[in-house]
């Protein structure tokens, strides 16, 4: 096809966490930037399902991204120690997370640690992609604005 565009090179490793395909990034993307048709394809499946897939894991980023479903997603923990680590802090309310984890010798200083940093990496990462799609919105806003006409 002459007008069949392709994409390659995209990195979605940030986004592996949260289970996202390279599919739903690029159909987000193309949404985002209003290049999004209703008879876009990718892999020969419609554009649109890829988004509406996409934002639905979205709406999970911040819950996946809490420290202890971080542990347990690269098993440093079990889902079992997380659960005993919350029950006492229900019972302990002024008492971390991290350090109930290390006080039950579930993970070290150093997980703890690790992981917090990544937690906020990736909340960063968020809010700049966030960021960027509201930057872009304005662009194309400016961009479809029609031109004065010049006196």
């Amino acid at each position: 096809m002459d007008n069949e565009t392709r994409v390659s090179n995209i990195n979605i490793e940030a986004y592996s966490l949260f289970d996202v395909t390279c599919a739903e990034l690029i159909a987000t993307a193309l949404e985002n930037v209003g290049l999004l048709r209703l008879d876009t394809l990718i892999n020969g499946k419609n554009a649109a399902e890829f988004c509406k897939s996409f934002q639905s894991k979205r709406e999970n980023f911040k819950e996946a991204t809490k420290l202890g479903n971080l542990l347990v997603k690269y098993k440093i923990i079990t889902q079992n120690q997380l659960h005993e680590a919350l029950n006492y802090q229900r019972k302990n309310p002024e008492v971390k997370l991290g350090t109930i984890l290390m006080k039950f010798k579930f993970c070290s200083f150093a997980d703890i640690e690790k992981f917090l940093y990544m937690q906020v990496q990736i909340r960063d990462d968020l809010q700049e992609i966030d960021d960027l799609v509201v930057k872009m919105a304005t662009i194309r806003k400016r961009l479809l604005q029609p031109l004065s006409p010049s006196k």
